[in-house]
Parts: C-alpha cells; structure tokens; sequence
C-alpha cells in the first residue's frame, strides 16, 4: 500500500484478509487519503465477521454470489459488506500457468476493482460535490453501479448489491445516508482543570441507513477530551494538555449504526480546559462522516466555551521563633488552595519583616527568618502566590519570638524499686541575654500510676493526678539556672515518667517541655540454699559440681556460688574453681563426718548459704586368717584327704569374698 501511493496506483485489489492490526489499519487509511481506491475480499467466515483490511471503513468491503445471484453459504456477514460480486467457480489463470476454477470472496474482488477500473477509464464525475474527482467519486459510481438484491436498499450480506458492469454508463439512483450534526456543552462558563460533557447529537435525513459513520472532532488548545469507543488521532485521548490547533481532527469517535428517515444517535464527550489567561474562549469543532462522505460534507458545527480562571487562596501560617534564633519555614504552598488545580509558586516575598527581621525567600515555598537582635513579641512578613494563568493571592506567616529555656530532669536511681522513695531533681537553665521573671513550672504525670508525689520544694504545691505547680519568681540571664528537688513513691513495677513544662502569663516564654523516664522493679527474694551431701574415701580430695542444682530463686534469678568456707570444720581444705565447682580435701587419715559453708547469690542483693555434710570412707580392709594344712597321699584315704583339702579351701575362699564385700558396701 505504501509502495502504491509512492508509484500514484490508482486502484488496490486485495484478495486475502485476516486479523486487525494497527499497522495495516494506519496503511490502509493513508492510502484512501492519498486517493487510492482500495477494494478487499470480505472473507470467507461463513456468515461470520468481515476480515480485514475489508473491515476497514477506508476500504470496499465485496461478498461473494453463486451462479443465482445468491450469497454464497461461506461468505462474510456484517455492516462492512459494501457490495457483492459473483465468486463461485470462476475461471481464471493459476500461479503455475495454467487456468482452473476457484470460488470465494478473494475471486469476487476482482471483479469489482475491474469495474472500478472501468469507471476511471470512462471519466469520474464529482458526484459528492466537494470540488474534487478522486476514489471518492469512483466509490460513490461503484454502488451506483448496483442491482440491489435482497432486503431493498442496503442489507449486512450483498451490502448495496451485485455489480453489475452494464450500468456504469446507465447507473441507478442510489440512495445514500444525509448526517447532519449538533452539539452543545452542559455549562458556560466552565473553570480551568475542571471536566464539563459535549452532547452531540447525528441526525441522519436521508433514505439510507449510515452504517459505519464516525463523528470526527477538532479541540482547541490545552483541552483534553475523552469519550466511549473514541480514539485519539494524535495521542491526546486523557491527556491534560493539547497540542497547536489546525485542521486535523484529533479524536475519532465509532458513531455506528443511524438508521435512516430522521434516527438519531447521540454521544457524550468529556473536556477539561486547560486554557491559560484569566478569561478566554475555547472552540471545539465536529464533523460527522461516513466511509463514503456521502452527502456530509457541509456538516460541521463548531462550539464555543468561556473559560474562567478562579484564583489561589493563601493559608494563615503560624510559626514559633525563639530570641535571636533563625528559623525556617514548612512550605507555606502546603497551606495554599486552588480551585482549578493550578500548579501554584511564589512569586515575590517581603524581605525585612514587620518588625525588621531578615527574610530570605528560597524560591520552594520556604523562608528562612531571623528575628531583630533580642527582640520578644509578634512579627510577621508577607509573601505572593500564583498560579501561572493570571491567579495571585498575598499570604502572612506569622511570628511568635519568646525566650527558649531548658529543662533538665535526672532521677536519683533507676531502675527503682517498688516501695522505694525515687529523688527528682529539676534544673530550669535561661541562656538568653535577658533576665526571666514569674514562670510557673508544671510538673505532672499525665495520668501514669507508677509513681506518687510525697514532698515538694518551697513555692511548690501540688494539684490534682499526682501533680505539682512551682513558681519560679527570677532566672539570671547569660546561663543562670534554678533547681527544683521532689520527691515520689515507686508504687508498683512499671516505666513510668515524670513530666515538666514551663509557661509564662507573658507569653514571652517558650513552651520548653522536658521528661523523665524511670524504670520501677519488684523487690528482690532472697534465693534458698538446699542441704548437699557428698562421700568420698580417705585421703581422696572430691570435685562438686552440681552444687546449685538443689538451690531455688522465686524470682527465677540465675544463682552463682558467691564464697565458701576455706577450712572445713574437720580440718580439710576447700576451694571454689574459676568453672563454679568446688573442691575437698580431707584431713590425712580421716575417716566420718565433715561439714563447710558455701554462700550463693542473684547478683540482685539476695544471698543464701548452705551446708554441704562429706562422708569421709576408711580404705584399709581387714586380712583373711592364715591356714596351715597337711594333706597325705597314699591311696584312697590320700584322696580323700586330698578332696577335704579341696572344700576347705573353696570355703575360705568364698568367706573372704563376703567380707570384702560387706567392707566395700559400708564404705
């Protein structure tokens, strides 16, 4: 197709189709622009959808017919069907020389760009009378050129009917779609950045039924315009600022189906103006069109829309200084409104404030401030907002300039515990170059039950939620300091805290705030030593290593040895290892009953000690008696001493056994 409008083709015959494509699509329509005339086989879906490009409303769409002058069973149905031509069994060449027979949409296509081609031969007429003689006018004699068949006039399988070629010359009147068009916005004026509908209403007069119109519209600059089953022809569909105005529509809306004598088909549009200036008029133009533009060519309609400007609101600012400190501001265009949705700036600031402090305007939405030299009180400083399109609005940040004191709060011990009384020690520090008179100090607990207010400093008293009030008659200036001393129960284990915040009747004082964080324990139990025994033998030192496993904490502390006795009560030595164990040495040559002391610990305070009682065993054992034995041998009677011999033995043996181990159990 490209290559067609490059060569001046006048006439594209296209025999195949298949599915939509944005690329065939755009290639199709540049070449209808450019006058080719393209015709295309319709499909062959049976009775389905037209394929494309046929599909196409840039292209003539041809069904097939038998021999009857009946639409064959395989052949496309749908609003795209323009005409029909025969395509069953028809003769004709084949790729490899010879000739055949073939039947469907791809062998009716040719016959009607044949016909086509016999028009231009002949002389093309400007039957739409728009001034011009093209593809246009070879379209409009093609349907002219008809037997309408069927459903009289147009119908969804032969379309307008069969070519026939004997009526070029002696065409039949052929009734077309006449479109005319309305439009009107439902608001004027309408505010920038705000979206408002066009209603436009197709009204079709003419005989025909239009079968494919689209409604083409043209929108000003910096509007943006949306609809249902529309397309942006320039990528502007949604998009929040338009491209220069000229004459190329840049929206295509699919208006489909209007049926003929007087139907009507109404579509709404969606704008947003985008218009700079305060006040100013935007002109929307349509122009509604039917693949053949047929009869529509005077029918656009144009509208026009005030558009208004509203301008930006500027927010109070507060802000809190303190003597002789810079500040800078948040971005005061936080605070700023703009009912079109105007992106806002600044656009000019004073640079001395009220009072004659410095302001610098860093260009974002924020200033730094400077009060003047140990100045106290109110100032404030003006500035300029706009919002690009004529829009402007003065906005103030006010000033509030006290004096900054800190606080400081320390606890005499934390963690603490329960029961215990804790020692808060407050300390009020005044580094400005001015002296600070009659502040009240506010001590509170906000409502936290850990603690309990028992005594307080002179000038203090308390009030209600375990708080306190203090007045603070003078604090020297250049770092002078005033400490403050209260007492408080720890009442039950929690994290509790301890609040402080100073005010000024004067308002000349910063609202300096300071807290305390104190950790409250339950009281330490003291851990339970158990009884140990152990044994070993005499002269034999013994290794303990499971002294603990028998001692208890309640508060599930882990237990150490903390000491143990050194000398045992018999005399023998003992030793605490590096690795917890402990280890005894008898006296030499004891054997009973020892005892010694260990004392362990929960690292929290809490200690116990415990007894460990050593049985000390006698190694020595007692020998069996001696046996001194004559056996005679002679005979029989030698035997039988000798077997008496025999069993003697055997049993002393076996009561040496006994003794033994009845030695070793008592041991």
């Amino acid at each position: 197709l490209e290559w067609a409008v490059e060569h001046d083709i006048d006439i594209a015959s296209i025999s195949m189709g298949g599915p939509d494509s944005v690329a065939l699509r755009e290639a199709c329509d540049s070449a209808y622009q450019a006058g080719v005339l393209i015709v295309a086989a319709a499909g062959n879906t049976l009775h389905g959808k037209v394929d494309y490009p046929a599909a196409y409303g840039s292209v003539v769409a041809v069904g097939a017919t038998d021999r009857e002058d009946q639409p064959e069973s395989y052949t496309a149905k749908g609003n795209e069907v323009e005409l029909s031509a025969p395509g069953a069994k028809i003769h004709s060449t084949k790729r490899d020389g010879q000739y055949g027979t073939a039947s469907g949409t791809s062998q009716a296509t040719p016959h009607v760009s044949g016909v086509a081609a016999l028009i231009l031969s002949a002389g093309v007429n400007d039957l739409n009378n728009d001034g011009l003689t093209n593809n246009r006018d070879v379209r409009l004699q093609l349907l002219m050129a008809t037997r309408d068949l069927g459903d009289p006039g147009w119908d969804d399988l032969y379309g307008y009917g069969i070519i026939d070629v004997n009526r070029i010359f002696n065409s039949r009147p052929i009734q077309l779609p006449d479109l005319s068009l309305s439009i009107r916005d439902d608001r004027d004026p309408v505010f920038r950045g705000h979206w408002f509908n066009y209603s436009l209403t197709i009204q079709n007069n003419g005989a025909a039924d239009a079968t494919d119109a689209k409604l083409l519209l043209t929108n000003p600059v910096d509007m943006a315009i949306k609809g249902d089953n529309c397309t942006p022809v320039d990528g502007r569909l949604n998009a929040d600022s338009g491209g220069s105005e000229n004459s190329d529509p840049v929206m295509e809306c699919q208006v489909g189906w209007i049926a003929k004598n007087g139907g009507t088909r109404t579509l709404d549009i969606a704008a947003k103006m985008m218009l700079p200036g305060v006040t100013s008029t935007a002109v929307t133009k349509a122009r509604v069109v039917t693949p053949l533009e047929a009869n529509t060519a005077d029918n656009s309609i144009e509208e026009s829309t005030t558009i208004s400007n509203r301008p930006p609101t500027a927010g109070k600012v507060r802000i809190d200084a303190v003597m002789n400190t810079a500040i800078t501001t948040d971005n005061v265009l936080h605070f700023a409104r703009d009912q079109d949705r105007d992106t806002l700036y600044i656009d000019s600031s004073d640079s001395v404030s009220r009072a004659g402090g410095t302001v610098i305007n860093h260009g974002d939405g924020t200033f730094t401030y400077t009060p003047p030299k140990n100045f106290t009180g109110s100032d404030s400083f003006n500035y300029v907002i706009s919002d690009g399109h004529g829009g402007t609005a003065i906005g103030t940040v006010e000033i509030k300039v006290r004096i900054a004191l800190t606080i400081d709060i320390e606890d005499s011990a934390d963690p603490v515990i329960a029961g215990e009384n804790i020692v808060y020690t407050i300390t009020v520090t005044n580094s400005s170059p001015v002296d600070v008179t009659t502040i009240k100090l506010l001590i509170d607990t906000q409502g936290e039950t850990g603690i309990g207010v028992l005594s307080l400093d002179n000038n203090c008293e308390k009030i209600a939620n375990n708080g306190a009030i203090c007045m603070i008659e003078k604090i020297g200036k250049n770092g002078g300091a005033v400490q403050l001393q209260i007492t408080a129960k720890a009442l039950a284990p929690t994290t509790t805290h301890l609040y402080a915040l100073l005010i000024s009747d004067n308002d000349n004082i910063h609202a300096s705030y300071a807290r305390e964080k104190t950790t409250i324990i339950k009281p330490n139990s003291n851990p339970i030593a158990g009884a140990d025994h152990a044994s070993t033998d005499e002269n034999t030192p013994l290794t303990i290593t499971s002294m603990l496993d028998n001692d208890t904490d309640a508060d599930g502390d882990r237990l150490h040895i903390a000491a143990v006795d050194e000398i045992s009560k018999q005399g023998g030595t003992v030793t605490l290892a590096n690795n917890g164990s402990i280890i005894y040495t008898p006296p030499a040559g004891f054997n009973g009953e020892d005892t010694f002391q260990y004392t362990i610990s929960d690292n929290k305070g809490g200690i116990a000690t415990g007894t460990v009682t050593i049985t000390v065993n006698n190694s020595s054992d007692p020998s069996p008696p001696e046996e001194n034995l004559s056996v005679p041998w002679a005979g029989a009677s030698g035997l039988l001493m000798l077997l008496i011999l025999f069993v003697h033995i055997l049993g002393t043996a076996l009561l040496h056994t006994r003794y033994r181990a009845r030695t070793n159990r008592n041991r």
